[in-house]
């Protein structure tokens, strides 16, 4: 079965079109995952995780331990 030089090349269009969309829509939703941390000594600080997840209930930063009192996703 013989294939057209212009079908050929038309079928590798589809399939980069395909592929690039499939890509750019994932890398898309890979949002960041912002974890707010109160230490115990008053201070406070934010912790950043690539996509969505679940922060950890207490953190340490210099030394300081802290309880998350709040988290947000940005897409």
């Amino acid at each position: 079965m013989k294939i057209g030089m212009h079908k050929f090349v038309g079928l590798g269009v589809v399939a980069l079109a395909l592929a690039m969309g499939t890509a750019g829509s994932a890398s898309a939703s890979a949002g960041t995952t912002y974890c707010y941390y109160q230490g115990e000594d008053g201070s406070q600080w934010i912790d950043r995780y690539a996509g969505r997840r679940a922060c950890p209930l207490s953190d340490v930063n210099n030394g300081v331990v802290g309880e998350l009192y709040d988290q947000e996703y940005i897409a």
